[in-house]
Order: C-alpha cells, then sequence, then structure tokens
C-alpha cells in the first residue's frame, strides 16, 4: 500500500500519448514538489522564526500561502487523471497567487522576486493563451505594489544583521526555485526531437518490413527477420518468439540473445499463464511491463531486464504466436512505439499467413497435379480397352441375336432378368433420346439415371443404369456418368469410322485382287468365266452371269453355286 502511494506521487501514473506532453508531465510533477519544498522551506525557515520572535502572522502566512499545499494535491489529482493543460493551469495560478501577498507585507526590495517563479513556470507549462493572463497579472501585483510603497511616508530603516532569511531566503527560495524549474524543462526540446526521429524511424521499419522478403522465405526466415528486427531497430537485448500448436501450447521457435539466433528451442508455454506471454496469447493484447507499470506486472520482469513486452500475432480471428522483447533501458514505453512494433508484429503474421497458404495451395496443386495424372493414366487406359472391346462385344452381341436387332435391354423382372428389344424403349428413355438431357427417376427399390450418348453434338443413343438405394446419386457421381457417356459416344463414333475404314479398305483390296487376276488373261471367255467367278466369291452371290454383246455368237459367262 505504502509503495502504491509513493509511486503515485512521485511518478506519473497517466499514458499520456505524446512524447510532449509526457516531457510536460514529469516536469510538472518535479516542479509541484519542488515548489511544496522551497514552501516548506519559506515557512519553517522563515515565517515561524520571525512568528516566534513575536513579528505579525499576517506580514509572513497569508491564507493563499497556506492554501499552495492543498492546491498541489489537486494538481497532483489532475495530473494522475490525465488532465494535464487543467493540471498546469492550477499549479501556475496557484503559485502566483499564494506569493502575491508577500509584496505588500514590506517595503524590502527582495519581495519582489517572489513572482519570478509564477512566470517561469507559466512560460514553460502553458500556452499562449492561458500564459498571457500570468503576465499581466504580475504586472498588476508590481504596479500595485508600487503604488502601495508610495503610501510609506517616513523612512525605512532595514538592519541586515537582523534580515538573514530576506537577505538568504527569499532568494535562495525565489531564484533557486526558478532556476529548478528551467533546469527541469532545459533540453526539452532535445528529447522531443529525439523521441520524434526515434519513431519516424519505428514507423518507417514498420513500413519497410517485409517488402524486400524473398517470395519463396520459408517460416523459419520470416522468424528470423522479425527477431532480428527487434534486435537491431528497436533496441532489445532479449528476444523470443512463440508459435501455437494443435493443443493451444506456445512453443518456442526463435530467440535472440546476446546477439546470437537459437531457432533449436522447443520450449513451451500454456496460454492463459501468468507470464506476459501466456496473458498475451489469452487475452490478445499486448502485454507490457516497465517502470510505469504496477508491481504485479514489474515482477514479472526477469533480472537485469528493465522492461519488457510481448505482443500476439494475430490474423483474423487466428493466434499465431507471441514474441517477447525485454530490455536494461528504463525508460517506460512509448504508446506510439509500441504501436510502430505492433505493426511489425502484424506484418509478419499476414506473411507467415500467406506463407502457410502458398505452402497449402502448393500441396493441393501437387497432390491435384497427381490425381489428375493417375486419372489421365487411367482414362487412357480405359479408352484403349474400350476401343479393343467395344468392335468385338458389339460384334459377338449382334452375331448372337441376329442381324436384324439393334439391340437389347436388360430388364429385371421380379427375381429374374429378361431381355428387351431395344425397339421397346422405356419412357425415360425417350425422353431422354427426346431433349437430350439426363433424367434421374426415384423409385422404390433405388433411383435410375438416364444420360444421353452424344457426339459433337450429335445425339447417338442413351443409356440407363440403377443404383442401390442406400447409394443415392449425388453430382459427383452425376459427373462421372456424365463422362463415361461422353467417352462411351466418342469410342461408338471411333468404332464405326475404323469400320467403315476397314471395310473401303477391304473392298479396295478385293477390287484390286480381282483386277490383277482378270488383266493377266488374254482369251475373252475366260476374263467372263473368271470374272463370273470372282464375283460369285467376292459377293457372296448364288448365280453371277455375265453376257458381253457385240462379240461373235454374244460371249456370255455364268456361275451357279453348287
Amino acid at each position: 500500500m505504502i509503495i502504491s502511494v509513493i509511486r503515485y506521487l512521485f511518478t506519473v501514473r497517466y499514458p499520456y500519448q505524446t512524447s510532449v506532453m509526457r516531457q510536460r508531465a514529469w516536469g510538472l510533477l518535479a516542479m509541484t514538489w519542488l515548489t511544496v519544498g522551497a514552501w516548506a522551506l519559506y515557512v519553517f525557515g522563515a515565517a515561524l522564526p520571525n512568528i516566534g520572535e513575536g513579528s505579525s502572522f499576517d506580514l509572513f502566512l497569508t491564507p493563499s500561502l497556506l492554501v499552495l499545499p492543498f492546491a498541489s494535491a489537486v494538481t497532483i489529482v489532475a495530473l494522475q487523471s490525465g488532465r494535464l493543460r487543467t493540471a498546469a493551469a492550477i499549479f501556475t495560478y496557484t503559485l502566483l497567487l499564494s506569493t502575491a501577498p508577500l509584496l505588500f507585507t514590506s517595503p524590502e526590495g527582495m519581495l519582489p522576486l517572489a513572482v519570478v517563479p509564477a512566470l517561469i513556470a507559466g512560460g514553460v507549462l502553458l500556452n499562449r493563451r492561458l500564459y498571457i493572463p500570468v503576465v499581466i497579472l504580475s504586472l498588476v501585483l508590481l504596479i500595485a505594489r508600487a503604488a502601495w510603497l508610495t503610501n510609506f511616508n517616513e523612512p525605512y530603516q532595514f538592519i541586515p544583521n537582523n534580515n538573514f532569511d530576506l537577505l538568504l531566503i527569499v532568494p535562495v527560495v525565489t531564484l533557486g526555485t526558478a532556476a529548478a524549474f528551467l533546469y527541469v524543462f532545459s533540453g526539452n526540446d532535445e528529447r522531443n526531437l529525439s523521441d520524434a526521429i526515434t519513431l519516424a524511424r519505428y514507423m518507417q521499419t514498420a513500413a519497410e518490413h517485409g517488402t524486400t522478403t524473398a517470395a519463396t522465405a520459408d517460416e523459419a526466415t520470416l522468424l528470423g527477420e522479425l527477431v532480428t528486427t527487434f534486435e537491431t531497430q528497436f533496441n532489445f537485448e532479449n528476444v523470443q518468439v512463440y508459435m501455437t500448436n494443435d493443443e493451444r501450447q506456445l512453443v518456442q521457435r526463435a530467440r535472440m540473445a546476446l546477439g546470437m539466433m537459437d531457432q533449436t528451442l522447443r520450449n513451451v508455454v500454456i496460454v492463459g499463464n501468468p507470464g506476459l506471454v501466456g496473458q498475451a496469447a489469452s487475452n490478445r493484447v499486448v502485454m507490457a511491463a516497465d517502470s510505469a507499470s504496477s508491481l504485479a506486472d514489474q515482477a514479472l520482469l526477469t533480472s537485469p531486464a528493465r522492461r519488457a513486452l510481448a505482443i500476439p500475432m494475430i490474423v483474423g480471428d487466428t493466434l499465431l504466436g507471441v514474441i517477447e522483447a525485454s530490455s536494461e533501458d528504463r525508460r517506460p514505453f512509448d504508446r506510439e512505439q509500441v504501436e510502430a512494433m505492433a505493426m511489425v508484429v502484424q506484418r509478419t503474421a499476414s506473411l507467415i499467413t500467406l506463407q502457410r497458404r502458398v505452402t497449402a495451395l502448393n500441396n493441393e496443386l501437387r497432390e491435384a497435379q497427381g490425381n489428375l495424372d493417375s486419372l489421365t493414366s487411367l482414362l487412357r487406359e480405359q479408352d484403349a480397352r474400350l476401343k479393343d472391346s467395344i468392335r468385338t462385344t458389339w460384334n459377338s452381341y449382334v452375331s448372337k441375336y441376329g442381324k436384324g436387332a439393334a439391340g437389347y435391354d436388360l430388364v429385371r423382372q421380379s427375381d429374374s432378368y429378361h431381355l428387351l428389344q431395344a425397339a421397346d424403349i422405356p419412357d425415360t428413355v425417350r425422353v431422354t433420346l427426346e431433349k437430350g438431357e439426363p433424367i434421374i427417376e426415384t423409385q422404390a427399390d433405388g433411383q435410375t439415371l438416364t444420360l444421353p450418348i452424344a457426339f459433337r453434338g450429335e445425339l447417338l443413343g442413351a443409356m440407363s443404369f440403377s443404383v442401390a438405394p442406400g447409394q443415392p446419386l449425388n453430382q459427383r457421381k452425376i459427373e462421372l456418368a456424365r463422362s463415361v457417356a461422353e467417352r462411351l459416344g466418342a469410342a461408338l463414333e471411333n468404332t464405326r469410322l475404323l469400320e467403315q475404314t476397314q471395310a473401303q479398305a477391304e473392298r479396295e483390296y478385293q477390287a484390286s485382287t480381282i483386277g490383277a487376276r482378270l488383266t493377266g488373261v488374254t482369251d475373252v471367255q475366260t476374263v467372263l468365266d473368271l470374272a463370273a467367278a470372282e464375283f460369285q466369291t467376292a459377293l457372296g452371290a448364288v448365280y453371277t452371269r455375265a453376257y458381253l454383246e457385240g462379240t461373235p455368237g454374244g460371249a456370255h459367262a455364268e456361275q451357279e453355286t453348287p
């Protein structure tokens, strides 16, 4: 409890956003305590001793001067609650009003110095609009003192031996306080400029991080670059990266310590454990511990670290991991700089997610390519087998049931199957032939799919098959049936073309053979007899007769199958 009160009184607890506001808040807190110290030195070193020697109470202690400690307490409360401008105004005007009555207590020439601390405080704390009234009020007080001194008509006797407090304490308190105020705020511009440059460097690092990373960089390379950036650009001595696994655990994947990278460690942190890493992963917010943090958070620091933070890597709703960084720097974290570091972490998380997606897509592509190659090989084999078997199967089928039949359907009736001539076309097949569209018919004993058989837009026929009740048709099965029907149409067309080509070649061969035989005979009657015999053999005729006019006796030849 006592430590918490001390931290509240002597450290700035409110997280001011900008560097200028933080510097001003720390300066105001220091000036408040300096003023309280100067007030105590004046009261206990000058006022009370003179009052004890019989001097007038009002001469050394005024009501406004006694209010100064209480106003300082109000200033600290406003400062710690984030109302910096209000705190600065309360402090400056209270300081001026509490010291103003001292100008009218004695004609001593040292007393006008009392307004100097208020003037300097207003100059370093207030903006122009609030500072102008301080200057005007100070000038009015000095003019009023001059007018007040004109009322003294008798000589004023000043004995230095009896006024040690006026000779020492008043100048020391006023000028010493003013010098302390200037010292507290000296170098603020340089510090603010340095913070601004550091923030600009952080934001530039956040904007450029990952832009030069190769597209083929793996996850280990991305984590290594992240750790190196935190060490070299953000000045952390110890950096560790934890990545989540399937068991909601954080496994250490990369660590930078003493300038050396190590990616072989596998320490495990449970999500939600009391440490910075576990809490950052559980709450999915940046967790920081520094000199401005609570004692419980500071207890999480490991010596010699003086500050540390843990930033979660989140993409969408997915927690990829947590990066933890610590250093020996005693300064509290700057909010803008923490946001820049969080941007770097999120950029890395996005790159890791992209790399994982690319890897997954490449794996799926390789798998799909392998499946495609296998299916292509199977289709080639199936196509080859189909081409080889269609002709034999069709010919044997036709020769078995007669040339007059175009085909038969195998129809189940009761517990047996029966062949029906293809002329007896079922209604579903007839509709498919008329519209050229697939039809699914649901029956008590399953489903029947009827598909058109077409080749290059020309309808060749239709095929129908049924599936068992426990195996309903889905889109994949229908697409497979379409593919089979298309290949069947191609196979039938190929078979038709092949048979047509073979028949043409056979006719040409027989014609050439007959022509060669007839060419070698010189006798007309012998040619006719040979021609009749060859035609009978080639055409399968039972009777052949050849008659030639314009020859003596009308040469002719006849052949009859025995």
